[in-house]
């Protein structure tokens, strides 16, 4: 079996290690005798993905012609991603109720980080998707773009810190000859639309620590994976009840053969 994972796995990791590895490696779970359960993807995670698409057009744009084009053509790839994700089965919350508030969250964020973030860059590489051997894994991971460093987009309600995965972004341009001096975080928040849009925020973090980091959850996972093919064991992987996605909702062993850490 090949053992590939994405970059945002090495975040989560630390959270949650079993929810993670059932999402990021299923057949690993399944192949050893486990069921785990179906879930959706949530309303945020699709916003997210239609903002990447149409920040991606707006920097591709500017890749070419020095300035990030019509707003029509970037939110028109954004609203055509949210649908393609949404379609999955999105489960909504509050901040967006429905499919149609998603598409004027997808389009606020899209032009916030166009009129914040987009001038400050000039993109060398949008969202190519990068591979990489360590230790037993195919790292495969697709910048959000690189100049000479990497930027990452993140959106949602809360901020949170992703130093693993942006480590590895950084590991993976080295990995390809590219420059990476430095990492930002822009994150763009998810609001409800009664409130007026957030300003993006730039986060800079340690690029060494950052590439440390990763380095490190690599190696952690690997120790854990090796483990669990040898004995098929679960309780290899760390457990935590007290996440917030510990949840029928967002995790796929929740009361399933694999956890039951869970329950009283």
């Amino acid at each position: 079996m090949t053992l590939k994972i994405r970059p945002s796995s090495l975040t989560s990791y630390s959270d949650c290690s079993r929810r993670t590895i059932a999402r990021a490696m299923p057949l690993l779970v399944e192949d050893a005798g486990f069921i785990l359960n179906k879930v959706g993807s949530s309303i945020g995670a699709s916003v997210g993905t239609g903002t990447h698409s149409a920040v991606a057009h707006m920097l591709m744009e500017k890749m070419r012609t020095g300035d990030t084009g019509s707003v029509s053509a970037y939110e028109d790839a954004g609203i055509a991603s949210l649908h393609e994700e949404a379609a999955k089965g999105a489960v909504y919350d509050p901040t967006s109720p429905d499919l149609s508030t998603a598409e004027k969250q997808v389009r606020r964020q899209a032009a916030a980080y166009r009129s914040v973030v987009a001038p400050k860059i000039i993109p060398v590489m949008v969202e190519e998707r990068l591979e990489a051997t360590f230790g037993p894994f195919t790292i495969s991971g697709q910048v959000d773009v690189a100049t000479d460093g990497v930027r990452d987009l993140k959106t949602g309600v809360h901020h949170t810190i992703h130093m693993p995965q942006l480590g590895a972004y950084s590991l993976l341009l080295k990995a390809h000859g590219q420059q990476a001096d430095f990492i930002i975080e822009d994150y763009v928040p998810r609001t409800a639309m009664k409130k007026e849009q957030g300003e993006p925020v730039s986060t800079p973090y340690d690029a060494p620590l950052a590439e440390n980091v990763a380095k490190a959850t690599i190696g952690r996972m690997a120790r854990d994976v090796l483990e669990f093919q040898a004995t098929g064991n679960p309780l290899v992987f760390q457990a935590n009840p007290g996440s917030m996605l510990c949840s029928a909702k967002f995790c796929p062993c929740w009361n399933s053969t694999f956890c039951k850490e869970h329950l009283k």
